[in-house]
């Protein structure tokens, strides 16, 4: 997407939006393949789930920013389990870098302002708070 982003204003727009993955039907058998295999604390399967939903939404580079590198790397193993032949997933194959509601990300626009998108998500940016870096607004 470009720096001007324009502003959704109805849920109509984002029910349009195509995704890199458009086919509702693959994501929702990630998705479950990924549930039925899963082992381990449900609150990280629910994150994981989460994350791919709300990624096709914000982008990856949101998700960089929100998560750190440990807890990103756990979700995309996770993820993984849903995949076919055990290949590995990977949040950038399923959502761009910005999507639709990049905009609304404190973080992001931050990060843009200032430069220095990969020191940010190695916490070495001191003027973007890991609490800021989560919040989203319009």
């Amino acid at each position: 997407m470009s720096d001007k982003v324009k502003k959704v204003d109805n849920v109509e727009e984002l029910l349009h939006y195509t995704h890199v993955v458009p086919d509702e039907e693959q994501l929702r058998k990630l998705i479950y393949k990924a549930a039925l295999d899963f082992r381990g604390q449900i609150d990280d399967l629910f994150i994981a789930v989460g994350a791919l939903y709300l990624g096709r939404l914000f982008g990856w580079r949101v998700l960089r920013l929100v998560f750190s590198s440990v807890n990103y790397a756990k979700y995309q193993r996770i993820l993984s389990k849903g995949m076919e032949s055990g290949e590995s997933f990977s949040f950038n194959n399923w959502m761009r870098e910005r999507e639709i509601l990049s905009y609304k990300s404190i973080g992001l626009e931050l990060v843009d302002k200032i430069g220095g998108f990969w020191e940010a998500v190695k916490g070495r940016c001191s003027q973007l708070p890991i609490h800021t870096r989560r919040e989203v607004d319009l």
